[in-house]
Order: structure tokens, then C-alpha cells, then sequence
């Protein structure tokens, strides 16, 4: 047989001729044998038909639609229209849309009185509220509201007035004499102000006054009556308030009441108080002495040939008194006498008194070691004391001390601690092994020496070394452990001491590789051996040679809920009552495939629904559960293994389109999957996570498929 046939494929499909997939365009031969042993030529013209991929990127501003493809956009987004060539090849129109923002601003702005704000082209200096209107740059209409606010500046000037000696805080500081203090600062509104203090000073008074007064009158001043000598303080107020004192200083003059005994030869006179006296008798006479103050003389006057006089005369113990030509060491009287200058005999009687001597006994304690100063000498030893002194009345006074010294305290300690620890003994702690001595003072306030002998412990310990893997814990000494570094455990020992066990932890390489994935509302995603359906965090782990496992570590990410609601328009028109991505109307749960916009006008009577899918890729409808219906033609699949490393394999019920996506939504790979085995090749793609649309007739299935390179 020869024979030759013409094929045509779309670009990216690929076509199995005589055993072999072909991709490319060009004449493909094949030489076989019949089954009657016959050479046989085939020969198939293969041509690959052009697909198109073309991008629109158009923008609008925020809150405007644009309409295009039949179909009108109100948010910004990567817009996939499938479409055919004349060939029949699927081809794909993409549009990516940018929404310019527009501006409502409103902007409070403060300014201080007498100051101004450029707002909008004018200087603005009051309190008002302005709008703007013009367009952004991409042409985009705006509004700029500049609320302004004119906030006060204060110009005070006060007065205080305060007492001599007294301060008063002006601005922070304290301030002692009159003045102007200005202080320009700021109010809370960041407004210049000023505060001008004029400070005046009132004075106060200190006024000493000197009185004198005769003994017996007293003196009435300032409410108070005073009768002593003195100096007296009056405090009161000045008509400003201020503390002022008069100082009082009260002198008090002596008056004399004497006695005068005066004895005159016979014949003689004696003048007194003005008068000239010739007869014995008492006499009393008045006078005033120099400060003015009444003094009396009582005067006894003796006219006789002998003048007596007696003379009282005290005589310290051991001392002697030279009367009437002799020592008089005895108490007694004792009379001598003379001739007077008149010639009459004077007769001078002592009567003599002997004062006893004054004799104290003292007892002291001095400590160990201890200081005595005692009659101007530094005694150190126990004994017996004298000092001579001499008293009030100038006689001689003995003080005899006996001194005692206390003995010396001393404590001797011997004590044990454990490693580490310190003892308080004495006034301090005593740390380590070792002599101490501590001087303390005791309840006679003497110095007491303790020693102290001081053993310490050895330490305790012991210590031990354990790998783990990342995840497991260990239990050493009284905890886990789980995490690696140097542990310490502490236990009692036998003697009461801390024993240490030192554990360090090291951690065996573990991998961890986190995903992060974002499923909708009742759909699944494939991990490993699980399908999630639920939000959470999911762990794969994977034994590697050093006996720890590796962790692949998902964590999934639902989107909410939502249900597209159908509203009435006009008479014959239905709309979702929200705008969506993509639109698929149902009359009586039959899917309508042209109607595919978000309005439908209905010709039929029927019960209709609508399944849309949201900018996010999210699919609802207007009915319980449009995943599970059975009127849509979903394939079985099963997408293996998750993750994959340069292939993966899709085992599918029916013939499907497969598109794949990066994270960032741009398409990466294009291919056509047949009923049965397929394998995926995805060695060209770098590590990540991968959206794989699989698209049979009007309905589509979303997969996430992690690579790891």
C-alpha cells in the first residue's frame, strides 16, 4: 500500500503517529510490511495550525465600567475570552485591566491666629472648610476637602505680689525678688504664646525694742504683761499678709534693801539721808539708784565708846584662819581688837565654820581592749582612781573611780555549705571555703570576735549529650526538652546540696517546607494522601537517612462563603443582583451555553438559575449546591504525586483542556489531557505552587500543585 493523508493539529497539541507524539509540521514517512509480507509506505502531511494569545491593557478609573467583548468590567484584573480560530484551533484574548484610583481626601490642617495656610492656589487665615475639584494625572476626577482650623494664641499678663524671704515659682523656676518674667511657649495646638509675670516684693519687718524696768514692775506691751528680764518675740501680720517680728528685750534693775550697822565713838555724828544723826537708834533711809529704781537703807546706829563686829567666816576642811594671833583650824568664834580711827576700841568677832570635804564614788566599765580618759590620763586597766577638785564654795572635792574591764567575747564556728552557696554568719556572707572573722558588737556595746571555719561542698554534677530530630523532645533530669541548647536540671542530694545534670541538645538537620494556599468555599485540594477541605495547618512528613523526617507543611486558607442572588428587571429580564467574573444561566437545571452574560432575556416559561464565578476564581449558584448536580459533565481524575518534582500524572475520564498558572496568575503551560493515563511534563517550571485548570465542555475543576525542585 502506499498512501498519504493530511493532518493539521493546533499549535501545542500534539498528534501520535505511528507510535510516536509529533508536535511539528512536515511530511512523515513510514515504511512497514502488510500482514502478506508486503512492503507497505505511509505518508502523513502534518500541519500545525497557529494559535493566538493576545493582550489588551486598558485603564479606567475607579467607580467607571468599560465594556468590551460583550461583557463589561467594573474592577481591575486579568480577564481570560477563550475563542476559535477558522481553523478551530482555541485561542485565548486577555485582558488586563487597571483601575486609576480617584481621590476624596479630606484633610484637617491647623494654623495659628495671625498665621495663614495655602490652600488650593489662596492664602486662607480663618476657620472654614474648602473644596477642591479637578482630576488626577491619569485624568481621573478628584475632590481635595481641607478642613481649617484657626486655633487661638494667648497674650496674658499677671500680677503677684509676695513677702521679703519668701519664693514663688514663676515659669519652672523659684524666684526671690520683684521683676517682669516673660515666657513665650507654646499652647497645646503647637500656637505661640506669651505670659508676662510682673512680680512685686512687700516688704517684712524685724524691729528690736529695749525696755528697762525696776525688780518687783513689770512691763505691758503688744497684749503680753512681762515681769522677768528677758528677750521676748512678738510675730504678726503686715496689712500685705507678710510675717513680721518685734524682738522684746526686757532689762530688769536691781533695788537694794541694806542693812547698815555703824557704830561713832561718843560725841560723834553721822550723816544720813540728808540728816545729820548724834543718837543711837534705827534709821531708814530711801533713795534711787542710778537707773532710777527706789533702794532702802535700814541703818542701826550705835554711838558708844566700843564698836562691835561679827563676822561670819566659812573654812574648808584641812585649811586654817589667822585670828587673834594664832591659827584657828576648828570650827568656833573667835575675836580680836582693834583700835578704830576715832579711837574707840573695835571688837571684831569671826565665828567660824568648818564645811566638810566632798567625796564621790564612781564606778565604770570599759570593754576588752578599751580607753578611760579620767582626770586628764588614759586609763587601760582595771583599779582604783583619785582626782582632786575643787567644788562651788572652793574647797577641795575627791572623786575615787574603780574601773572594771569586761573580758573579751569570743565565738569560735565551724560550718559547711554546699557548692555555690554562701552562709550569713556574723554581718556579712561567707562564700567558699576558707577562714573568717567578724567583729560584732554585744549587748554591753563591746566588740565580740567570731571566727568562723567554713567548709564548701564539692560540686555535684553530672551531664549527658543527645541528639533529637526537629518536633521531638527529649526527657532529661525533671522536663522535655524540645528544642536544642545547654539545660540545666536541679535535684537534692542526700546532703541537702543542688546536684546538676547538664544536658545539651543538639537538633539533627530537619527540612521544613512551608505552603501557603488559599481554597474556595466546598472545594478540596489534594495533599499527599489527604483532601482538604477545611482551613487549618497540615503536615506531610517524609523519613530521610539520618532517621528524622522531613515536613511538608500546608497551611490552607478558605475564602468565604457567597451566594449569587437573581433579581427581576423590567418585565422579561433577569440579572445577579452583584457583578461577578463569569456568568452560566440554567432553565430548569439545564445548562443554556450561550447565555453567559450577566442579564438573560427569557422567551420560555422555566424555572432559571445562574452559576458565576467571582474575580477570585470562586464559584456559587443561585440553587443548594451546584458542585454536586449531576447535570454537569465533570470528569473523574486523579491528580498524583503532590508535590511533584519535573512531571506529575493525570489520569482523567474524559478528554479535557489543561492550562497551568503561576502564583501570579500568568499562564505558563498549555496542553490537552486524553481519556486515561497522562503524564504532565513541568521540568521547565521553577519551584512554587501552580493553579491547574482542567476544562471540560461548560464546566471547569482547579487544582494546586506544589513542584519542589
Amino acid at each position: 500500500y502506499n498512501t498519504a493523508q493530511n493532518l493539521s493539529i493546533c499549535s501545542g497539541d500534539s498528534i501520535k503517529i505511528h507510535g510516536n507524539f509529533i508536535k511539528t509540521s512536515g511530511l512523515y514517512s513510514f515504511v512497514g510490511k502488510t500482514h502478506l509480507g508486503c512492503d507497505s509506505i505511509v505518508k502523513i502531511n502534518l500541519t500545525v495550525n497557529q494559535t493566538f494569545f493576545k493582550t489588551d491593557i486598558l485603564q479606567i478609573c475607579q467607580g467607571d465600567t468599560l465594556s468590551l467583548h460583550g461583557k463589561k468590567y467594573f474592577s481591575a484584573g486579568n480577564f481570560l475570552d477563550s475563542f476559535k480560530t477558522k481553523q478551530g484551533c482555541d485561542s485565548i484574548f486577555t485582558t488586563i485591566i487597571k483601575i486609576n484610583p480617584v481621590y476624596k481626601d479630606t484633610i484637617q490642617q491647623n494654623i495659628c491666629q495671625g498665621d495663614s495656610a495655602f490652600i488650593h492656589g489662596n492664602f486662607q487665615s480663618t476657620t472654614n472648610t474648602y473644596v477642591f475639584t479637578g482630576k488626577t494625572i491619569l485624568g481621573c476626577d478628584s475632590i481635595s476637602v481641607v478642613k481649617l482650623q484657626v486655633n487661638p494664641v494667648f497674650k496674658d499678663t499677671l500680677r503677684f505680689s509676695f513677702c521679703k524671704g519668701d519664693s514663688i515659682k514663676i515659669h519652672g523656676s523659684f524666684e526671690k525678688t520683684a521683676g517682669t518674667f516673660i515666657n513665650i511657649g507654646h499652647t497645646i495646638n503647637n500656637c505661640d504664646s506669651t505670659s508676662t509675670i510682673i512680680l512685686s516684693l512687700n516688704p517684712t519687718f524685724l524691729k528690736n525694742e529695749n525696755f528697762e524696768r525696776c525688780n518687783g514692775d513689770s512691763l505691758q506691751v503688744h497684749g503680753d504683761k512681762y515681769f522677768s528680764a528677758g528677750t521676748f518675740t512678738h510675730s504678726f501680720k503686715t496689712i500685705k499678709g507678710c510675717d513680721s517680728t518685734i524682738i522684746t528685750n526686757l532689762k530688769i534693775n536691781p533695788i537694794y534693801n541694806q542693812n547698815q550697822k555703824i557704830g561713832l565713838c561718843g560725841g560723834d555724828s553721822y550723816l544720813f539721808d540728808g540728816k545729820t544723826l548724834t543718837q543711837s537708834g534705827n534709821y531708814i533711809g530711801l533713795f534711787k539708784t542710778t537707773k532710777g529704781c527706789d533702794s532702802t537703807i535700814n541703818l542701826q546706829l550705835q554711838i558708844d565708846s566700843i564698836i562691835q563686829n561679827d563676822i561670819q567666816v566659812d573654812l574648808c576642811f584641812g585649811d586654817s584662819l589667822f585670828i587673834g594671833g594664832q591659827f584657828r583650824t576648828a570650827a568656833g568664834s573667835y575675836s580680836d581688837t582693834y583700835k578704830a580711827a576715832k579711837g574707840c576700841d573695835s571688837i571684831v568677832t569671826q565665828h567660824v565654820t568648818i564645811l566638810k570635804q566632798d567625796t564621790t564614788y564612781l564606778t565604770s566599765t570599759i570593754c576588752h581592749n578599751g580607753v578611760l580618759i579620767f582626770d586628764g590620763k588614759v586609763l587601760t586597766q582595771p583599779g582604783i582612781y583619785q582626782s582632786k577638785t575643787k567644788n562651788q564654795r572652793g574647797c577641795d572635792s575627791v572623786l575615787i573611780l574603780t574601773l572594771i574591764q569586761r573580758p573579751l567575747n569570743l565565738v569560735l564556728i565551724n560550718n559547711t555549705i554546699c557548692f555555690g552557696d554562701s552562709a550569713f554568719i556574723g554581718n556579712s556572707y561567707k562564700k567558699g571555703t576558707g577562714n573568717f572573722s567578724d567583729t560584732l558588737i554585744d549587748q554591753f556595746g563591746c566588740d565580740s570576735i567570731m571566727q568562723i571555719n567554713q567548709t564548701e561542698r564539692e560540686l555535684d554534677s553530672s551531664s549527658i549529650n543527645v541528639q533529637i530530630c526537629l518536633g521531638d523532645s527529649v526527657f532529661t533530669g525533671n522536663t522535655f526538652k524540645k528544642e536544642a541548647g545547654f539545660f540545666v536540671d536541679i535535684f537534692k542530694n542526700s546532703n541537702g546540696c543542688d546536684s546538676f545534670l547538664f544536658t545539651h541538645v543538639t537538633l539533627k538537620s530537619t527540612s521544613l517546607t512551608q505552603i501557603f494556599d488559599t481554597i474556595c468555599f466546598n472545594s478540596s485540594l489534594p495533599f499527599f494522601t489527604q483532601t482538604l477541605t477545611a482551613p487549618g495547618v497540615y503536615q506531610h512528613r517524609l523519613p530521610k537517612n539520618n532517621g528524622c523526617d522531613s515536613i511538608i507543611e500546608m497551611h490552607l486558607f478558605r475564602r468565604a462563603q457567597f451566594k449569587p442572588n437573581v433579581v427581576v428587571i423590567g418585565f422579561a429580564t433577569l440579572s445577579t443582583d452583584t457583578t461577578y467574573q463569569s456568568y452560566q444561566w440554567f432553565k430548569d437545571r439545564q445548562v443554556l451555553p450561550s447565555d453567559t452574560n450577566r442579564t438573560i432575556v427569557l422567551s420560555q416559561n422555566g424555572t432559571y438559575d445562574v452559576s458565576v464565578t467571582n474575580a477570585l476564581g470562586c464559584r456559587a449558584n443561585s440553587w443548594d449546591d451546584l458542585l454536586s448536580n449531576p447535570i454537569f459533565d465533570m470528569p473523574t481524575m486523579l491528580i498524583y504525586p503532590n508535590p511533584a518534582r519535573y512531571s506529575f500524572n493525570l489520569d482523567i475520564s474524559n478528554n479535557a483542556n489543561v492550562i497551568i498558572y503561576d502564583k501570579n496568575g500568568a499562564k505558563v503551560k498549555v496542553t490537552t489531557a486524553f481519556a486515561g493515563h497522562n503524564e504532565i511534563l513541568v521540568e521547565d517550571l521553577a519551584a512554587g505552587i501552580y493553579n491547574v485548570s482542567i476544562w471540560n465542555k461548560n464546566t471547569f475543576i482547579n487544582y494546586r500543585i506544589i513542584l519542589l525542585k
